[in-house]
Parts: C-alpha cells; structure tokens; sequence
C-alpha cells in the first residue's frame, strides 16, 4: 500500500501521465489590474493554487476536449466521419486508427506523443476542461510573470512590461524538486491525513447514532412493557373491585328477598 506522500506524489504526477494542462488566468490587454501592476507581491492568497496548476502544466502541453469523438483530420481534410481513437499532444486534435498510423510515419509528425483518447476521457470534467492557451490571444503559454504567478503567452507581455518575466522553461525544469513542490506534497499528506480524520470521525458518528436509535428503541420498548404492566394491573383491580361489589349487592339484595319471603309466611 501506498504511503501518504507516495498517493500525494502520485496524485501530482497523475496530470503528467494523463498529459493535463491547466487553465490558468492571463490579464486581457490593456486591462491589466493596476493594483496588481503597482503591488506584484499582493498575492499570497493564490500562491498554493498557482504552483499546483503550474506543477501540472510542467509535465504536458496537451490542450484536451474529450468531448471530441470525430477524427478531426478525417472530418477536416477527407470530409468523413470516423471515430477518434488517440489524441495528439503536438497537434492538439483527436484522431483514428487510421490517421495514427500516417501520423507516426510521417517525419513532421512522428515525433509527436500520441496517447488513447480514453485516458483523457477517464478524466473529470473539472480536469477535462482546463486549457493551456492564453483565452485572449489563443497563443501557447511561453513565458511565466513572477510578479503575478502566471504563465503568459508572448503577446501578454505588452500587459506585463514591468513585471519579471522568465522562459517556462526555466521555471519547470527542476519543479519536481523545488520547495514548492515538496510543500505541495506535504501539503497533500496534510489533506489526505484530514480527509482519513474526517471520514473516520463521520463512520464513528454514524455508528454512534445508530447505537443511540437502538438504545432509545429498547428504552421505548421497556417504557411500554411498563406501561402495558400498570394498565394490566388498574384492569385487574377494577375487575376484582367490580366483581366485590357485583357479591355485595347480591347478597344484599338475597337477604332482602329472603326477609320478604319470611314475612308472608
């Protein structure tokens, strides 16, 4: 069985074999927020999310829509429909069988990764929808903005001409082994250890309650026999009270008749 930190390594690595990229904010131009232009350091809030999505970027450029099932280059180039099978990290676009094999022969395109289509499919949505182009320019991600602790694409850096901005590259080749990946992991172990609390603490107080609905149903139950006993004992004293008093007038009204019956004799 896995460790804590080996699940929470794993966890970070699992984007790198799926091959996810995130979606990362970029500001529109021109509209930069000047607040973040004057104070690049205000951020700190965001800091944990923004390392975690970028760990994940390091590891791919895959933009995913797993929601394609057409071969795009069947439907685009040859204008039939065949079901998609693989998808194309380089390419960005799904394809069949049949274009997977053109794909790995062809010299611009062999040396492109190419990965089931159901591994992105096995993804959730929240995952499956993450993008790795810029929304604004639809440009790749090249650049990252230390000030604000973004990816950008080359036509952002009009927005952050102020900032300090290095080559993605020299951001993600150690990342694996950066401080913040490993505080990332711990992090990780610290959740994982909480969700194990939480969800002992839930089954400890489902069980509890059950144990409180059973002890009060046997209290209702002993309430009731007690209740049934003292009903059953006012019965039996009325009925004992009744039947005295039903041979108290009879022999009463026997004496009267008897007297009578003397008298006319």
């Amino acid at each position: 069985m896995q460790s804590k930190k080996e699940a929470a390594s794993s966890y970070l690595r699992v984007a790198a074999a799926l091959h996810v990229v995130p979606y990362l904010y970029v500001s529109p131009p021109g509209k930069i927020n000047e607040e973040m232009r004057r104070k690049p350091g205000s951020f700190p809030s965001y800091k944990f999310t923004h390392t975690l999505r970028l760990i994940i970027y390091l590891t791919s450029d895959t933009e995913m829509e797993t929601d394609t099932l057409i071969c795009g280059v069947c439907s685009l180039l040859r204008h039939i429909t065949n079901t998609s099978t693989h998808w194309c990290q380089e390419c960005e676009e799904a394809i069949c069988d049949e274009c997977k094999v053109h794909h790995t022969l062809l010299k611009a395109t062999r040396s492109h990764e190419i990965i089931p289509i159901s591994n992105l499919r096995s993804l959730p949505s929240y995952i499956s929808d993450i993008k790795q182009s810029c929304i604004y320019h639809h440009e790749k991600y090249q650049q990252y903005c230390n000030d604000h602790a973004f990816p950008i694409c080359f036509k952002c850096i009009t927005d952050h001409q102020k900032c300090t901005v290095i080559p993605l590259e020299e951001v993600t080749s150690n990342v694996k082994t950066s401080d913040q990946f490993k505080d990332i992991e711990t992090r990780l172990v610290g959740l994982l250890d909480n969700v194990d609390i939480i969800n002992r603490d839930r089954q400890d107080n489902a069980a509890s309650i059950k144990d409180s609905k059973n002890r009060h149903l046997a209290e209702i139950q002993q309430i009731r026999l007690e209740i049934n006993r003292h009903l059953d004992n006012i019965e039996n004293q009325i009925i004992t009270d009744l039947e005295e008093k039903e041979y108290q007038c009879n022999n009463t009204i026997q004496n009267i008749l008897l007297s009578i019956k003397e008298k006319k004799t």
